[in-house]
């Protein structure tokens, strides 16, 4: 099998009527998303050629400083994401999520590089890169519901808390309830991506090695591989981000602090 014919910029145009359509729709139905369509489709369009040059210029320098800082990049945009989504932000949020993120990416892409895959060197762009991403982004996504999730659920139940707190309950047991459900939360994506895996969908991995004349059983492996990655990642992302999180809701005397 040959890899499908390039696309071309009338290519593009075409593809791009599909974004033209639905907000033409949004607008008879009044949904009032046209402007949401409009600079989320011109956003994709200037970061992915962006990204796109700048991965010309990694896979053609392969200067390991230069692809680390490009991963500190990512971490740093992933960061400041997750933490724009929080409708009320906790206490040093940012320095919460920007460890979490490093170390529940970090653990991963060591295992990746170092136990499975064994790629050598480790930096080598055309892999690390594009997985890194798929690792750091679904990080992303796993500590801001994570982190909304849990704010969300002790706002709540102030006087629930408050009550288990003046039975002599720590900080740790008023709060192990609602440290349980949004550690669930953050990992329901996941659980639900192994669910469905190739009934409902096949990955963007899978159907790229595909597409680039692969094995299909060797794309499943790497996909697993991922699934698997992805999964652990987020699971450790998510504890890391609620179990340091739970902490600034209180104060050392394990009492709830006034301004939730």
């Amino acid at each position: 099998m040959e890899l499908i014919e390039q696309i071309s910029l009338v290519d593009l145009l075409l593809a791009a009527s599909f974004i033209v359509i639905l907000t033409g729709l949004s607008f008879l139905e009044r949904l009032r998303l046209e402007k949401d369509f409009l600079i989320g489709a011109a956003r994709a369009f200037a970061q992915l050629y962006i990204v796109g040059g700048i991965l010309v210029y990694l896979f053609a320098t392969r200067h390991p400083g230069i692809i680390v800082l490009f991963l500190i990049v990512m971490l740093a945009v992933a960061t400041h994401t997750a933490v724009a989504r929080q409708t009320k932000r906790v206490r040093n949020i940012y320095p919460i999520i920007w460890f979490s993120l490093i170390a529940g990416s970090g653990i991963t892409m060591f295992m990746l590089t170092e136990v499975i895959m064994r790629w050598k060197p480790w930096y080598r762009p055309e892999y690390l890169i594009p997985i890194a991403g798929m690792i750091i982004g679904n990080c992303m996504n796993g500590a801001a519901l994570a982190a909304e999730r849990l704010t969300a659920d002790i706002r709540s139940n102030r006087q629930l808390i408050e009550a288990k707190l003046a039975l002599g309950a720590s900080s740790f047991q008023a709060s192990r309830t609602f440290i349980i459900r949004s550690i669930r939360a953050s990992l329901i994506p996941s659980i639900n991506s192994m669910m469905v895996v190739g009934i409902v969908q096949l990955p963007g991995m899978m159907t790229g090695l595909i597409i680039a004349n692969q094995s299909p059983v060797m794309a499943v492996r790497y996909q697993l591989v991922i699934i698997y990655a992805i999964a652990f990642s987020v699971g450790i992302t998510s504890m890391l981000v609620v179990y340091q999180s739970y902490r600034q809701f209180f104060t050392r005397a394990h009492q709830l602090i006034d301004d939730l």
